[in-house]
């Protein structure tokens, strides 16, 4: 249930940048989320909706996209992908020459990537972090 420590802060967030830049009603919240952080969207969602109450993310869609855990090879240059179940206990072999020689470059990332709202002029907004 790490959902939780995880889920709180973003709102906290959220709704400060909703109202520091006088938002009244975001419409959805978008998240980029690393495979690495193993997150359970459902829980995300349920903790999400209990702490937006009353705050200017009440009643938002929150939108999750994640990001695949990705190594580059530092020999050839190749990428490989892999899930968070794909990569329990893989040993990160090149596929293409053998190298152990990886950069993992992406599936750390947990970060607001925007809010959605309607402005004032009833247009919708997407409001980048």
């Amino acid at each position: 249930m790490h959902e939780l420590s995880v889920i709180y802060p973003i709102v906290r967030m959220a709704s400060k940048a909703a109202v520091d830049n006088n938002i009244s009603h975001v419409t959805a919240l978008r998240l980029a989320v690393g495979e690495l952080h193993d997150l359970q969207e459902e829980w995300v969602k349920k903790y999400y909706e209990r702490y937006s109450k009353d705050t200017p993310l009440e009643g938002s869609q929150l939108i999750m996209r994640r990001i695949p855990i990705t190594f580059k090879c530092c020999k050839c240059g190749h990428e490989m992908s892999y899930t968070h179940f794909e990569f329990a206990g893989v040993d990160v072999i090149c596929s293409e020459c053998g190298s152990r020689e990886n950069d993992m470059i992406s599936g750390r990332e947990l970060q607001i990537e925007g809010l959605e709202y309607v402005s004032s002029e009833s247009s919708p907004e997407l409001q980048q972090e």
